[in-house]
């Protein structure tokens, strides 16, 4: 069990359990419980064992303040649901004394409320089926969308590939036709080849 250190971090007695009043309330009081159990610690074995007990500490610690705390949000909508019922009524909730954490619930056994209760979970049931197929067919233009972006990509790619062929052509054309006209500057009759010489 954890023991109770005062505030310069002494040990105030050595078998006493951590009382739950002085649990540590937030996350850095905890931080500053294990340090202090780890400072106190005389070798690796006992900071082993004050580690598992400071954890089973918190453990139990969280625990209960988890049920707590479920067990008043319990409290508050069935309070809730008894108040807009008005006591006794749609939703078939009795509160056996006001003011009392004990309620007792009682399933509403009439048939005009188990048939308003079967219209709400089938119109669930119907909202559900269309946001399940709102989701599939936003999920399919996005797929469509993406499938689009990458087509999109690939002929921007061949894009900027054809367009470096068309500039290596028209250097090369460039070129020929610089070369086409220095060869026929340089024939002796211009416009006129003789037959027999290539």
């Amino acid at each position: 069990m954890l023991r109770r250190v005062n505030a310069n971090g002494d040990v105030a007695s050595a078998g006493d359990p951590l009382p739950p009043q002085n649990l540590p309330m937030g996350g850095a009081d905890w931080v500053e419980l294990f340090v202090r159990e780890m400072t106190n610690s005389s070798n690796m074995d006992d900071a082993r064992a004050r580690a598992s007990r400071a954890l089973e500490v918190l453990e139990k610690s969280i625990c209960g303040r988890v049920t707590a705390e479920a067990a008043q949000t319990f409290r508050q909508v069935v309070t809730c649901m008894v108040s807009a019922s008005a006591g006794t009524g749609a939703f078939g909730f009795q509160v056996m004394a006001e003011g009392s954490p004990e309620l007792e619930v009682t399933v509403a056994e009439d048939g005009e409320e188990n048939n308003m209760l079967k219209e709400q979970v089938e119109a669930l049931i119907h909202e559900n089926s269309v946001l399940k197929r709102a989701v599939s067919i936003q999920h399919e233009r996005q797929k469509e969308f993406e499938d689009r972006g990458q087509e999109l990509h690939h002929l921007k790619q061949m894009v900027s590939q054809y367009q470096e062929q068309l500039r290596t052509l028209e250097v090369n054309n460039y070129a020929l036709t610089m070369h086409l006209k220095q060869a026929q500057q340089g024939n002796s009759i211009p416009g006129r080849f003789h037959p027999d010489v290539f």
